[in-house]
């Protein structure tokens, strides 16, 4: 699963994908791995690399407050990437691949009426499947990419009108 957080003005992918007990975070192309101890209302045990962690969080809307390892970090979960996004917002007219991957399938056409959180393309990165969908309601420009293609961080893969 695939979200976008914009965090002091960058937007950044986030994906997080479980096997069990086991979890495993990828910020930027960065991977990190843990599990969940225990949780508790709006609060969670961590072990990443053998160290445990609480970590502590407040949700409104798409605003999240985190803290963790003595640090407080305030995220925003961007529009457009609610299940598993790509990284546009919703008055841009480009989506792009969040990460490298593969196209597994592609859902939509040129010159097809779309809705806002509608899927468009799914990728498949790190074994994780992402969610490419549309930030706002509209209609697709151009499909960029054919599924089985391997595409590269940040190339298009929609273009909206």
């Amino acid at each position: 699963m695939m979200s976008v957080f914009a965090y002091r003005g960058q937007s950044f992918a986030i994906g997080m994908s479980q096997t069990g007990s086991e979890y495993s975070v990828e910020v930027e192309g960065k991977l990190v791995s843990g599990r969940i101890i225990k949780t508790a209302q709006n609060q969670m045990h961590l072990e990443i690399k053998g160290i445990q962690q609480r970590v502590i969080w407040a949700k409104q809307g798409r605003k999240i407050w985190l803290h963790f390892d003595g640090r407080s970090y305030y995220v925003e979960k961007q529009a457009g990437s609610a299940v598993a996004g790509g990284s546009a917002t919703s008055g841009e007219r480009t989506l792009r691949a969040p990460m490298p991957g593969q196209v597994r399938q592609v859902l939509v056409q040129d010159g097809q009426v779309i809705t806002a959180g509608e899927t468009l393309v799914l990728l498949e990165a790190m074994k994780m499947e992402i969610r490419i969908q549309a930030p706002r309601q509209g209609k697709v420009a151009r499909v960029a990419v054919k599924q089985g293609q391997s595409v590269e961080k940040e190339q298009t893969l929609v273009e909206l009108e």
